[in-house]
């Protein structure tokens, strides 16, 4: 079962090692700035999980399996701060950019390591196998102050998950007023959900280390591998996501150009057509219909017949204002079948009619 423990730890730290690398390597010169921050705040996370790991394997003693082994547990400490910090990111705080709430959350974790470090350099430190065995230890005062430690971190620890659901909480709220795109987008669901089993997961590594023997250790060295996959896989959709949106705000700069030049012509326009369809705009603009498409509806947020519709009653508008040409004229130039076709949706959108339009812009 020993074995099977250092084997478990060593793929798992050759597994953090080469999502560490792809994490570094991939998506650095993306020109995303909540993303990037992201992106290094999982590089600081997984680099701590490989140091939690490597020093997990020093609980196998000759005489047994360490109960609350100091390093391991305080390195863990630490992994769940910077995570902690992360996920409350992806729920859109900005708790990170906080050094007092740095502080307040890693002075306690750094206080313990530096107690065990000293502790070890002095020789004052005791190995326990037993829950017993923390109050059966000759000097009292490592105990207590490991039993302080401890206290203070177990605490802390709840208070990381409270302010997690805070975050989420607040999250959905402001979500209910995003686009139905950011709402629909996979990515941001998954990562949600590796949140939620991160913190199982870390839950459950936390109380292996009061266990007497290997098995849990073992099973959750698995599970967490598990999530590092999940989470690689997961971060790949993302990049290849926010890649396709960088490429996409380019031809989406150069439809919107485009569309406004052809907003000038008023001959042989198909946006002025009374019967026009998205591939005679797509084709006047030389674009594919599939980018047109997108363009409309997932940046403008709008649908076809509604984006047609506003162009032309914005070029009524400007027409009405800024010329002398009869309202009927500009009306059957826009692609409108008669003027009360035109009036009607005019009033429906200026709330005045194109005469009234007219004079109120004339005074």
């Amino acid at each position: 079962m020993t074995t099977l423990f250092y084997v478990t730890d060593i793929l798992l730290v050759i597994l953090l090692t080469a999502v560490t690398v792809k994490f570094i390597r991939l998506g650095n010169g993306l020109e995303d700035g909540p993303f990037q921050v992201r992106r290094k705040l999982f590089i600081c996370f997984y680099i701590l999980l490989i140091v939690n790991v490597l020093l997990s394997a020093t609980i196998v003693h000759p005489q047994g399996v360490e109960v609350y082994s100091s390093l391991p547990v305080c390195t863990l400490y630490f992994v769940f701060s910077v995570f902690m910090m992360m996920a409350t990111a992806h729920f859109g705080k900005d708790y990170y950019r906080n050094v007092f709430i740095w502080f307040l959350i890693i002075q306690y974790g750094f206080m313990f390591l530096v107690l065990n470090l000293l502790c070890r350099i002095l020789g004052l430190y005791e190995p326990i196998f037993s829950l017993e065995g923390l109050f059966d230890a000759d000097n009292h005062f490592i105990v207590y102050g490991r039993i302080y430690f401890l206290t203070i971190m177990l605490v802390v620890y709840l208070l990381m998950p409270a302010v997690l659901v805070e975050s989420f909480v607040s999250n959905l709220r402001h979500r209910k007023f995003e686009s139905s795109e950011y709402k629909s987008r996979p990515e941001n669901d998954a990562e949600t959900i590796n949140i939620l089993l991160y913190v199982v997961v870390f839950s459950a590594s936390l109380t292996t280390y009061f266990y007497t023997y290997i098995l849990p250790h073992i099973i959750c060295n698995v599970l967490l591998g598990a999530m590092v996959l999940r989470s690689n896989h997961t971060y790949g959709r993302y990049l290849k996501a926010m890649r396709d949106e960088v490429g996409n705000r380019a031809v989406y700069r150069e439809i919107s150009e485009k569309i406004n030049q052809l907003l000038e012509q008023e001959n042989d326009n198909p946006i002025y057509k009374s019967n026009t369809n998205i591939d005679e705009i797509a084709d006047a603009i030389n674009v594919g219909r599939d980018d047109m498409s997108s363009y409309i509806y997932r940046e403008l947020g709008t649908s076809f017949a509604s984006w047609v519709c506003e162009k032309k009653l914005l070029r009524c508008a400007d027409q009405i204002a800024n010329t002398s040409r009869k309202i009927s004229e500009i009306a059957i130039n826009t692609g409108y079948m008669d003027l009360p076709a035109m009036s009607k949706a005019f009033k429906k959108r200026f709330g005045v009619t194109p005469s009234e339009y007219r004079k109120s812009n004339m005074s």
